[in-house]
């Protein structure tokens, strides 16, 4: 049975049972075995690359006419393949995050004294809401897998397609490593949402991936703990004492590499020392990107060469075609 057709047969509540057994065997797995599942991750996307770029073409299609930083963030090719899976390799190469211990105090009694340590353990089920962006799956899949933790994965509807055909994928991977499938599970439609969130005692948190409002409907309509996050509206700060040709290198980097990113800097604060020196070239630099740059009067003054439209707020995220 396809995923879509499993995620469509299956409860939400049989399904999100079946992740809190995976999780309870997926503990106390070694690192080794968590690090090959990963591997083995990698290599079933990229064997599936062009099943995947298929399922995505018809999910691209279907959002026709949805903003150009949605249809950014949803397009794969194929160098995007090759970059999700080279970041499911970057997770297996980073530390362990279990067994841990972060603290540890010694206390003193009648019998000898008591040795108590807090240590890092999984959580169980996450379930991870998010939206049009395929890189999420695999993402999330990888950190979930990592820190030994089974996921319920309920994407947006625009990459349903394209996140069907990864699950398949990735649990075809964790069976060739002798694990349980049910650690990645999908489910769809929106009503799926309301009933994930009712699943106290089987979900242990969830993690809204997407807009302010997403995550502030997902807090209001659970008793599950949530993982929120606030606005992504990044900032970077150039100090006086900053190495001004690094400092250009970083700015251009984090706004025109993926400006459809969430991560994507937004706002550029310059110390007043170095202002008129280093915002004419900021300016031209990124002018050459056609990005589309505000300012306060301050910076139209000093860049006035560069016709920086005043800015109207401080707290928008403006996406693939702005900057300020």
């Amino acid at each position: 049975m396809s995923v879509a057709a499993e995620a469509t047969a299956t409860s939400v509540r049989a399904m999100a049972a079946a992740a809190k057994v995976a999780s309870r065997e997926l503990a106390p797995l070694a690192e080794s075995r968590r690090n090959a599942a990963l591997e083995a991750m990698a290599q079933a996307v990229e064997a599936a690359g062009e099943e995947l770029l298929k399922a995505n073409s018809e999910d691209v299609r279907a959002a026709e006419g949805l903003p150009a930083a949605t249809m950014a963030r949803l397009k794969l090719d194929t160098a995007k393949l090759g970059e999700m899976a080279a970041q499911m390799r970057a997770v297996a190469a980073l530390a362990d995050p279990l067994g841990r211990v972060l603290d540890a105090v010694e206390m003193d009694d009648a019998d000898g004294g008591l040795h108590m340590q807090k240590v890092s353990v999984p959580l169980g089920v996450l379930a991870v809401i998010f939206e049009a962006r395929p890189d999420a799956v695999t993402q999330i899949a990888a950190l979930a897998m990592k820190s030994g933790n089974a996921v319920v994965l309920k994407p947006g509807r625009e990459v349903e397609r394209t996140a069907t055909v990864l699950v398949r994928v990735l649990r075809a991977a964790l069976v060739s490593e002798g694990l349980n499938a049910n650690a990645i599970s999908l489910v769809l439609g929106r009503e799926s949402v309301a009933e994930l969130l009712g699943m106290h005692g089987l979900v242990d948190m969830v993690i809204p991936r997407g807009s302010k409002e997403l995550v502030e409907f997902v807090q209001a309509n659970t008793r599950i703990p949530v993982l929120g996050h606030a606005e992504g509206v990044c900032h970077i700060y150039v100090d006086s004492a900053a190495n001004e040709s690094l400092a250009l290198r970083v700015i251009d980097d984090a706004k025109t590499d993926y400006p459809a990113a969430c991560n994507a800097v937004e706002t550029v604060l310059v110390h007043r020392e170095i202002a008129a020196e280093f915002v004419p070239r900021l300016a031209m630099q990124l002018r050459e990107h056609s990005v589309k740059l505000y300012g306060d009067a301050t910076t139209q003054m000093l860049a006035r060469d560069f016709a920086i439209a005043p800015v109207e707020d401080w707290h928008s995220a403006h996406g693939s075609d702005h900057y300020r």
